[in-house]
């Protein structure tokens, strides 16, 4: 009983990860290197996470592993921080530029995240 309570949790919170990643389970279990129907079962508290998928999730998507087996965060924050494909892409690519390439990508950044006059504005 103990095993089925603690899985349905880890599920729950395997599920919310999922869901805030903005990804369906077939892709989120493609990019974790598990089948479909395995995060299906973990996502229901049919099974415990192994080892790799552990090890995967957390890689992948920033998460706290304290936080995703018992609930409670290793760190101040109780929420584990959950990466998008597209911030983990950015992020990897940043990693392999030179600084000159580093600092030029956050100079546009800078220019694409200011906010856009309203064409109405006087």
């Amino acid at each position: 009983m103990i095993f089925t309570l603690m899985s349905i949790d880890v599920g729950e919170r395997v599920t919310s990860i999922r869901k805030k990643a903005g990804m369906n389970q077939r892709d989120f279990a493609a990019r974790l290197g598990i089948s479909n129907g395995g995060i299906s079962q973990i996502e229901r508290g049919k099974a415990m996470p192994g080892g790799d998928f552990l090890l995967r999730i957390h890689q992948e998507f920033g998460v706290d592993l304290t936080w995703l087996l018992t609930g409670v965060s290793s760190s101040v924050s109780q929420e584990p921080p959950v990466v998008s494909p597209e911030k983990k892409e950015l992020m990897d690519a940043f990693d392999g530029m030179t600084p000159e390439q580093r600092r030029a990508i956050l100079e546009v950044s800078k220019v694409l995240a200011q906010p856009k006059p309203s064409k109405f504005a006087g």
